[in-house]
Formats: C-alpha cells, structure tokens, sequence
C-alpha cells in the first residue's frame, strides 16, 4: 500500500482549500473583483460543493457541536454578498457601503445577544470610529444631504441593512467556533 488513502479528495478541508485557490486564480486571469464580491465568491463556492461533498461521503451529516456553526457561515456568507451587490446596485453607492458597513456592529450584538459575550468599551469605541470613517470616505447622501434619487423607494435602504445583518450573524458564528 502507497499510504494514500482514496477519499483525499472527498475531505471537507482540502474541497475548501481547493476552492479558495481556484477562486483566487479566476480573480487573477478574469479581472480583480472587489473584495467583498471576491470574499462572497469564495463563501459561495465553498458552499455550494461543500455540502454536496459531505452528504456524498457522510451517510447522514450530523450538525452537532462547532459544525453547525460553520454550516451557518458558510450560508449567510454566501447570502450576504449577493444582497449587497443588490443594494450598490439599487441605491446612492455612498449610502451603500456605509449601510452594508454595519456588518461588524451586528456582528457584536449577536455575540452579546446569542453567545452572552460581553462587549466592552474598547470595542464600542473602535466600532464608532471605523464607522465614522466609512461615513467620512464614503459620504453618504442621507449623512451629506445630496439625495440623489428622490423617486427612490423608501425600503431600497433596507437592502444593504439586511445584507449588513446577515453578515454580522455569519461573522457571529465564526466568533462561537473560536470560542
């Protein structure tokens, strides 16, 4: 026997590692993507051919323990980006990012929500000042006060709110399979 075992390429980890590195190489040669579009292609295809790989390997997978909390990134991950896109696409693209920024703000009042983790004042304070800087680069129209879009539906904002908080909850699993 060689020592090499033939479900190599059936295990989870290396379909990850392999996606992520055909993604990067697709961002090489095809053109640069923007790097959230880059991060939600990668969620994306990890999603999409990591579970058909573990339900062909696994009988019955199992989402006990840190698992499913690396189930839910994966998916909210992959929701996340495509919701934000849809946002830089409907409205002022200022007010986009600024809104679809709110993700690590989220991110903590899930870990304080759902995982009892405290927040400090230190966290609070480098949340605040990232993003006002956000809001100062980006200047968006409802901080600034140029609405560019006044037929625009008063919901639209909504879009990138979501996308935020979808990722915020991603971010939060992450977080618990840390701790």
């Amino acid at each position: 026997s060689s020592g090499i075992n033939a479900e190599w390429p059936l295990r989870p980890g290396f379909l990850a590692g392999a996606i992520t590195v055909n993604v990067y190489s697709l961002n090489k040669h095809v053109g640069r993507l923007p790097v959230g579009q880059f991060a939600s292609s990668i969620f994306s295809f990890t999603f999409l051919f990591l579970l058909p790989a573990l339900m062909f390997r696994e009988k019955k997978i199992k989402f006990h323990g840190k698992a499913k909390y690396v189930f839910a990134r994966a998916f909210f991950g992959a929701l996340g980006g495509p919701i934000r896109y849809w946002a830089a696409k409907e409205m002022d693209y200022g007010d986009s990012v600024v809104l679809g920024s709110l993700a690590p703000v989220f991110a903590a009042l899930f870990s304080r929500v759902l995982w009892k983790e405290k927040v400090n004042v230190s966290t609070i304070a480098a949340l605040l000042i990232g993003l006002a800087g956000i809001a100062i680069v980006a200047k968006p129209s409802f901080l600034f006060g140029k609405l560019q879009n006044k037929e625009q539906n008063p919901f639209i904002p909504l879009i990138p709110l979501t996308g935020s908080l979808v990722f915020g909850f991603a971010f939060s699993c992450m977080r618990k399979v840390g701790t």
